[in-house]
């Protein structure tokens, strides 16, 4: 679908430093396979988009397990809370933060996205709260501009959520925007290409 190659691209561009690479074209991965875009990111997930869907996979290895027998985590990421990533509150009692030394030590591969994605919020955040209040009382999309900036954004979020829903120690991970519908994306490591792909149809509609 060329909505899905647009967006991609849109995502490209605004954060082409955490991209290791992307590609565009037909049969990307042999031929016949029907894939039509290809993104790789710094954390090594990858990316294929066809034309009626999509599929998620890590590259390589990944974190070491933990110790415990079996761990199950279950995540919730909001970008506009600090720090971003929080235990489940409706699994989770107490306090649900998620330090960043934690995150580090658990998931260091997913450093070279998700700082830099948080420090983008931090950055829209800053630019918003310049403005007079009648603009920022009009804004469509909170802290960033457009609609084109928002999804990019979200892209980057979606992604960062994959990559954790995909590790063997985690159960699910909520990614709270709010923009596109009122219900949270859910996502597991059986379910991340079809979430993803609700995600991305969400996205297009919003363009």
């Amino acid at each position: 679908m060329e909505g899905y190659q647009q967006l991609l691209s849109l995502f490209n561009g605004h954060y082409s430093d955490l991209v290791e690479e992307y590609r565009q074209g037909k049969n990307l991965a042999n031929e016949g396979d029907e894939s039509i875009a290809y993104l790789r990111t710094k954390c090594k997930l990858e990316l294929w988009v066809y034309k009626n869907g999509c599929k998620i996979q890590i590259m390589g290895s990944i974190h070491n397990p933990s110790t415990t027998a079996n761990p199950k985590y279950y995540y919730s990421i909001a970008p506009c809370e600090s720090p971003f990533l929080a235990y489940d509150p409706n699994i989770y009692d107490g306090n649900p933060n998620v330090d960043d030394d934690k995150l580090k030590s658990l998931y260091p591969d997913l450093s070279p996205v998700c700082w830099p994605w948080a420090e983008a919020y931090s950055e829209a955040f800053e630019r918003w709260e310049e403005k007079p209040w009648e603009e920022k009382q009009c804004s469509k999309f909170g802290v960033f501009p457009d609609a084109r900036s928002q999804i990019a954004f979200d892209i980057c979020g979606m992604i960062i959520s994959c990559w954790l829903a995909l590790q063997p120690d985690v159960g699910h991970v909520r990614y709270q925007s709010g923009v596109y519908t009122e219900d949270d994306y859910v996502l597991r490591g059986d379910n991340v290409d079809t979430v993803f792909k609700e995600f991305l149809d969400d996205a297009w509609k919003l363009l």
